[in-house]
């Protein structure tokens, strides 16, 4: 987590160059000092209280809310007992399987939680397709009666998307993040050409996507790989500055999830959001 002990908290900046330092509380670097000790009890209250939120009960059956290989055994308001288990790779892998290993008698309701980016998400519950519409954003009712042994199917598209920002947020104008799945993605000078200027380069709106699992590589992360353009720019320190001229050229990037940047190299610059040609 970057921060400045002369500024005071940490932030997450969704970009970074250098040399140029502007007057914010961005950092060059993550955290291996604990000044302020306001995040590290968070972040164990975070982690102790991750297990209540991935599932929920109410009157009228069981609600899925996050994703992750889990477990769960807990007792409706009724006090029957249900438990079952998630198994998933998620959020890599967007294949989700739910089995149910006991079930009360007076359970008839399982809301599972489709997130909003997923468009095109399919719900098979005991191998067969779920009648009902599956729309983003809300929780699909499958109410049917329940045994042990059912399995429910939850499959969301993962394909890599260009997302941009209202035409209000000025700053972002011409530019896109990219995110696959729930993930949002970020490029570091580490991963363009090293004669190459982060500040050049530019997406492909019809870009094509290499999506690899790298086990090895940040702790485990799929890394995207595509085939940007680089355009010239120019060194300087004037406010304004003629637009070099020519073309731009091809150019092959890497991207990484944005929460794993700024953990190889120290002062790596880095971009979220990158104009799109």
């Amino acid at each position: 987590m970057p921060r400045n002990p002369k500024h005071g908290p940490p932030t997450d900046p969704l970009q970074h160059h250098r040399p140029f330092r502007s007057p914010n509380h961005d950092t060059l670097e993550r955290w291996k000092i604990y000044e302020c000790y306001c995040c590290p009890p968070s972040v164990a209250r975070t982690l102790a209280g991750l297990s209540t939120w991935v599932d929920g009960v109410s009157s009228n059956g069981l609600w899925v809310h996050l994703f992750g290989s889990s477990q769960l055994h807990t007792r409706l308001p009724s006090g029957g007992e249900i438990q079952l288990r998630q198994q998933t790779d998620y959020p890599w892998d967007g294949r989700i399987r739910i089995t149910l290993e006991r079930v009360p008698a007076d359970l008839s309701m399982i809301h599972l939680r489709i997130p909003g980016w997923a468009d095109r998400a399919t719900v098979r519950v005991n191998s067969e397709p779920w009648p009902a519409a599956v729309a983003p954003g809300t929780y699909c009712p499958l109410r049917r009666a329940w045994s042990a042994g059912d399995i429910i199917e939850l499959e969301l598209p993962m394909a890599v998307r260009l997302t941009e920002a209202h035409p209000l947020v000025e700053t972002c104008r011409g530019q896109a993040a990219v995110l696959r799945g729930p993930i949002v993605y970020c490029v570091e000078s580490l991963d363009i050409p090293p004669d190459a200027d982060l500040r050049g380069i530019a997406l492909r709106r019809e870009s094509r996507w290499r999506e690899k699992f790298e086990p090895n590589f940040l702790g485990g992360v799929v890394v995207l790989e595509t085939e940007a353009l680089l355009w010239p720019t120019t060194q300087s320190d004037l406010l304004y500055l003629p637009m070099p001229r020519g073309p731009g050229r091809p150019v092959r990037i890497r991207m990484i999830p944005y929460y794993a940047w700024n953990n190889r190299e120290p002062n790596a610059e880095m971009l979220v959001w990158i104009p799109v040609d």
